[in-house]
């Protein structure tokens, strides 16, 4: 016998497996067929979209900053707006695809995708609180960039990227660390700081590519 197994595990993730009972003269080889296969297609689209996702926040909140911060005026300023709210877009899309394969995951296949019950167990717990908090963020991003008053920029701009990047502390490995106090912030200041690297990266090859 097989007892198979889906959980969501302290850190926000699917967890899957299978635990074995051999009873009289069986063997493993005649049991292991019967183990849930889990599709690897829905972990192929988990890890894209969260990859998408990772991107999408780190280049928008980078970008708003580097706006804000490094280039408060200059004729490249329209094009790194446009990349921002892309950059923001593509966030949004990643949250939807991370959140179907979520549900496929916890599910055990596609047509979980399709019960209430799955998807609210899906993006209900630490996902969908990490999404919520990035939705905030990224629509501060985005409004900073439209700001004309350039403290009003870069208070929304810092904020907004603080906000975006550092959520991704809730659907991770840190809220489960025993040492929290250490691990949160520590995790905190790694994205916040990583997303104005991307951005300020990609700010610096629009400008010097177009002077």
């Amino acid at each position: 016998y097989v007892a198979n197994y889906t959980v969501t595990s302290v850190d926000g993730h699917v967890v899957s497996g299978g635990i074995v009972f051999l009873v009289g003269h069986a063997s493993a080889g005649q049991i292991g067929q019967l183990a849930r296969r889990t599709s690897s297609l829905a972990g192929f689209v988990d890890k894209t979209g969260q990859f998408l996702l990772y991107l999408g926040v780190l280049a928008s909140g980078g970008l708003a900053f580097f706006l804000a911060f490094i280039l408060p005026a200059g004729p490249e300023r329209d094009q790194l707006r446009r990349w921002c709210v892309r950059a923001a877009t593509v966030a949004l899309g990643a949250m939807v695809v991370t959140a179907v394969a979520q549900a496929a995951l916890t599910g055990g296949n596609w047509g979980a995708v399709l019960h209430w019950g799955v998807d609210r167990e899906a993006v209900g717990g630490k996902f969908g609180a990490q999404c919520a908090v990035q939705i905030v963020g990224l629509a501060g991003c985005v409004w900073s960039v439209r700001l004309r008053t350039l403290v009003a920029a870069q208070f929304t701009a810092f904020y907004g990227t603080l906000i975006a990047a550092g959520a991704f502390v809730l659907f991770g490995h840190a809220v489960a660390s025993p040492e929290r106090w250490l691990s949160i912030p520590a995790d905190i200041v790694h994205v916040v700081v990583a997303s104005i690297w991307i951005g300020g990266l990609a700010g610096l090859v629009v400008v010097l590519r177009a002077r």
